[in-house]
């Protein structure tokens, strides 16, 4: 489990990456939707609830009409350096 944990991790903080890049130009919804979903449950069953907790934020901000990227942004931030921690 604790290799699939790090490959999580890892994965995250890429993930974060390419989430933060596409932001503000050729953002996918439906794929960042999927990802924060999976961060969701896999920061539960690793133990990582910090993650949980953001990502459950990010989706919150992803359902909104409008899209909040300003928001978006610094919870991304924040889930970088808890995938990092």
């Amino acid at each position: 489990m604790t290799d699939l944990k790090e490959r999580f991790l890892v994965e995250g903080r890429e993930q974060c990456k390419t989430l933060s890049d596409t932001l503000y130009e050729d953002f996918d919804i439906v794929s960042a939707r999927k990802t924060i979903h999976n961060w969701i449950g896999l920061g539960g069953s690793f133990g990582v609830s910090r993650i949980t907790e953001i990502g459950r934020e990010i989706s919150v901000l992803l359902a909104q009409p409008t899209l909040q990227k300003a928001g978006i942004r610094d919870a991304l931030e924040k889930a970088a350096a808890a995938f990092s921690s």
